[in-house]
């Protein structure tokens, strides 16, 4: 018998030799480590025995089952993981054998049906007591969570059809699913949920979750009889299907609709306000804090894209109006925070506050997405209540938050920006804003006398008094007369712009560092190459630099790319002043000459050599530490034995030949030693063209 070379390259893998076996364990299947690459190679004979009905079972059961008391290792981790990956291993025969028989996706989804692993001060499901009743189904280890959710999502996806006709037979389906909002894959698997709407075979699922009453669900999920890891589950949940309702169908969502409703903004905001009281512990409002950003991202997708100054608060959508109705009780949180323990601040020689509290924060934030939904009506509201006094009073008392100054800022912004007088004379006169920004600046720099700290508000003080000058004219062409008399009228204030805020602002609208950096001129560079490095030079000193591009500093470059980055580098050959990988933007008239008449079909003799050279390359920004080390890889290499001789050899008066037998290379001198013009070696696939 003939042995063919052919027989080394056909391998039999050790799968192939379990299913031609016949009798062996599965758990001997599972062990391979090729197993499922293999099955999304698609292994004909692996995907055949897998589908059986009863190996099928066995897959699921390894990670759809909590194991044994006694199980080892491998049934714990190595088992499941595998199992969770063959059913996902985007096989169409696998993911058909389970979604057509309905005990298997019974078996998939029954993780829904067992207690969460993580339910806090859930006590253990204890036996039944009678031969007749069902006992419970023991909880899952986290991991098995995981993978159970993992095969879940890839199903639904897969098979949307089956998948969703399954899950719409069981009533209790979306309440199950929120018992587990804190275990990971469960918000995600929900995301999966509202994305079939796009599916052609997922019509009408938005519709069969409303009337499953899914929002509602979600809503109860901020009660404070649900520890805050319920609360942050529910707001991530609600802010995921808020944005993936309006990515898809907007405002058309059934959910959306149904999230706009008055009664569903009553109960959420209502829930927000009840804190969680832990015995001998302060009140925390872990539920307005996680779920009240939902409910601002929800106010901002809705809001309207033009100012609206006609409709009332009576016409607001539903969730509009129980804000409103909502708000006096909003503003006690804002008013004082009795619950927060006092510290001692680093500044201001230690004195005592009281931190303003995630749940104030997030309270202003939503005044601001109330403010932005561009209804008159809603900052007329404000405007008759005290709600921005509030909102100033936390800005000048706490002077050290930035996201506070944000946010405030914000808000103070938008109303100057808009067509809204009234409110803008509400915060000029009510709101004491020109005044209190006179005060805060003398004490600011009473502290820096003693502390040498300015308050970290002042930054956001300059904006402030920034926006209220820009009511005036000329930069404000209609200004309202109102506001003109009120803004001249303040004591001080014209002395404030003139001798405070105008050099203020001059000076934050320089350059960071003074000036931008300018080249280098040809002196600097060879000074790098000294020992002990050069000095490099002040803008400006290369008194050869073109003038025709100018910054706001007024110095002067001849490229907007050196303006900046401060260098100009470029990948291009060296002509002998400069390393290679370095152009100066800062040459001659000569130089700048040479350049341009590269481009054209005139050459000057004398500039001919250099130009054959003169190559484009994109410009490349690097450090003149990696300039440096490639000089010195330059010199290094010109210093060698290897060097190629000119082209030429003859045309060279000073070259001496070598006398000895080495193989090397003679070098050729330097062309200021050659007595002749003659140009640079070059290699054949990077040597210019010559022109005649």
């Amino acid at each position: 018998m003939m042995f063919s070379w052919r027989n080394l390259l056909q391998s039999v893998s050790a799968i192939d030799t379990l299913l031609d076996k016949g009798n062996f364990e599965f758990t001997e299947l599972l062990d391979e480590e090729d197993l499922v690459q293999e099955c999304k190679s698609r292994h004909t004979k692996l995907i055949e025995y897998i589908c059986r009905p009863e190996n099928m079972t066995r897959v699921i059961n390894y990670f759809a089952e909590p194991p044994s008391p006694n199980a080892d290792n491998k049934t714990l981790t190595k088992y499941p993981y595998v199992c969770s990956e063959i059913i996902c291993s985007e096989v169409s025969a696998i993911a058909d054998a389970v979604c057509k028989r309905e005990d298997l996706l019974t078996q998939v989804f029954s993780f829904l049906y067992r207690p969460s692993p993580a339910e806090p001060g859930e006590a253990a499901p204890e036996p039944a007591a009678a031969a007749d009743v069902q006992p419970q189904l023991v909880p899952l280890p986290p991991s098995h969570f995981v993978y159970c959710s993992k095969v879940a999502q890839y199903l639904l996806q897969r098979k949307v059809a089956e998948v969703l006709a399954f899950l719409k037979k069981k009533d209790d389906f979306v309440p199950q699913l929120f018992k587990h909002i804190t275990q990971p894959g469960t918000v995600e698997f929900i995301i999966k949920l509202f994305q079939c709407s796009e599916h052609p075979d997922g019509t009408g699922t938005l519709e069969w979750l409303c009337q499953s009453n899914l929002v509602m669900l979600m809503v109860d999920l901020f009660s404070p009889t649900y520890p805050e890891e319920v609360h942050e589950g529910a707001a991530q949940a609600l802010s995921e299907i808020i944005t993936t309702s309006f990515m898809s169908t907007s405002l058309g969502s059934p959910v959306v609709r149904n999230l706009l409703e008055e009664d569903v903004g009553a109960r959420i905001f209502s829930l927000f306000l009840q804190p969680i009281q832990e015995t001998g512990g302060p009140r925390r409002y872990t539920a307005l804090s996680n779920g009240l950003p939902a409910v601002s991202l929800l106010l901002s997708c809705v809001r309207r894209p033009d100012y609206d100054e006609v409709s009332p608060a009576s016409a607001l959508p539903g969730i509009f109006r129980a804000a409103l109705d909502a708000m006096p009780k909003y503003l006690e949180l804002l008013k004082h925070n009795d619950d927060a323990a006092s510290m001692h601040s680093s500044f201001n020689g230690g004195c005592v506050l009281v931190p303003l509290g995630a749940h104030r924060l997030r309270v202003v934030e939503f005044i601001l997405a109330l403010v932005q939904s561009n209804y008159k009506c809603v900052i007329d509201y404000f405007a008759q209540s005290t709600v921005l006094l509030e909102v100033l009073d936390l800005f000048f008392q706490y002077c050290w938050h930035t996201l506070l100054h944000h946010v405030v800022l914000d808000i103070v912004l938008f109303i100057c920006a808009s067509p809204n007088n009234d409110a803008k004379l509400y915060l000029l006169s009510q709101g004491r804003l020109q005044q209190r920004i006179l005060d805060a600046e003398v004490e600011s720099a009473s502290e820096a006398e003693s502390t040498g700290l300015v308050r970290g508000h002042i930054g956001t003080i300059t904006k402030l008094a920034t926006a209220i000058n820009q009511l005036l004219p000329p930069a404000q062409a209609a200004a309202d007369p109102r506001i003109i008399e009120h803004i001249e009228g303040v004591s001080g204030w014209s002395e404030y712009t003139a001798n405070t805020l105008v050099p203020r602002q001059k000076q934050e609208s320089q350059l960071l560092g003074g000036r931008r950096p300018g080249t280098l001129s040809a002196e600097a560079l060879e000074g790098l190459l000294n020992e002990g490095g050069g000095v490099l030079p002040q803008p400006g000193d290369d008194e050869d630099e073109d003038e025709n591009y100018e910054d706001g500093d007024g110095q002067t470059y001849d490229d907007p790319e050196v303006h900046q980055t401060g260098y100009a580098f470029d990948t291009g050959a060296s002509d002998g002043k400069y390393p290679a990988g370095f152009s100066s933007s800062s040459s001659s008239d000569s130089d700048d000459d040479s350049d341009s008449d590269s481009d054209s079909d005139d050459f000057d003799d004398e500039d001919e050599d250099e130009d054959e050279d003169d190559e484009y390359h994109e410009p490349q920004e690097f450090s003149i530490v990696q300039w440096s080390e490639q000089k010195i890889k330059d010199l290094d290499t010109s210093n060698t034995n290897t060097t190629t001789p000119p082209s030429n050899p003859s045309q060279t008066n000073n070259t001496t030949q070598p006398t000895n037998t080495d193989t090397t290379v003679p070098k050729a001198n330097p062309p200021e030693a050659n007595t002749t013009e003659q140009k640079p070696p070059q290699s054949e696939a990077s040597a210019a063209p010559v022109l005649a």
